[in-house]
């Protein structure tokens, strides 16, 4: 398992191919990681190599989900479209919730 020390000494293109997964992975060293508390003393390079990892994970930490693409609509017994999530059973079949009274007889 890598460690934020292992980080602190890659080239700037081995950082670059570092996966998401594995800073995800990271995620807790890479925001608590002190330099002081690991008795380390923190060259600039250092500091920036911290603040690139960061800047990484918040990257990852914010990226947007993949939505569900087009809202299903369903014809109901009643004859009208709804999205799925509104569909209702009813005692002659489906509806709609405008017309769920009138079907359930």
């Amino acid at each position: 398992m890598t460690t934020i020390n292992d980080y602190l000494k890659m080239s700037d293109s081995e950082l670059k191919n570092i996966s998401d997964d594995t800073i995800s992975q990271m995620s807790y060293g890479i925001k608590y990681f002190d330099f002081g508390a690991a008795g380390i003393k923190a060259t600039k390079r250092d500091w920036q190599i911290m603040e690139y990892l960061r800047n990484r994970l918040q990257a990852i930490e914010i990226k947007p989900t993949a939505k569900t693409g087009i809202r299903a609509f369903i014809e109901c017994d009643c004859g009208h479209a709804v999205p799925r999530k509104l569909v209702m059973n009813a005692s002659l079949g489906t509806s709609c919730p405008d017309c769920y009274d009138r079907m359930s007889c």
